[in-house]
């Protein structure tokens, strides 16, 4: 298994444990490299017995992902997410199962920290992470901060 397909089935795993896993979370996932054409799939054959006649062709679609093209398989994830229940911000979703994979690294501290760097700006600078950032002026630590805003986000989308 390669490196990204190992981060894929990471991203994804970590997406079912905590239940987040919906059409919109695949679609902001696969757009940005962060699930895979065979996660779309798995998720598509759990779903399609429980499926009108109606949105077949979409699940279909997605069920044959990895054999699709990128074009016909976002058309799909277009319409299959307007039957998410889950009114979550995709964005927030991702931001937690990134920061609970970061935090749960192996990586060295500083090697951690740049990494927290780049997901703050992956996620377009968010609020709630400023503190995370080594610009910051709060003088906290931001491997701290990020524990903070980990256990923030899993409040709001856990309902803890």
């Amino acid at each position: 298994m390669s490196d990204r397909e190992e981060a894929h089935l990471n991203n994804y795993e970590t997406l079912k444990e905590f239940n987040l896993v919906s059409w919109s979370i695949l679609e902001y996932g696969f757009n940005r490299g962060w699930v895979s054409k065979a996660n779309i799939s798995d998720y598509a054959t759990g779903l399609v017995a429980k499926t009108s006649e109606h949105l077949k062709d979409n699940f279909l679609i997605a069920l044959d992902a990895e054999y699709r093209e990128e074009s016909e398989l976002n058309g799909a994830l277009q319409e299959l997410k307007n039957l998410d229940l889950n009114c979550l911000d995709s964005a927030t979703s991702w931001r937690f199962v990134k920061l609970l994979e970061l935090r749960d690294s192996g990586l060295s501290e500083i090697v951690k920290i740049d990494k927290l760097q780049e997901l703050y700006a992956t996620f377009d600078y968010p609020l709630d992470m400023r503190p995370c950032s080594i610009y910051s002026d709060d003088g906290m630590d931001p491997l701290a901060a990020m524990e903070d805003v980990i256990r923030r986000l899993e409040r709001q989308i856990l309902g803890l």
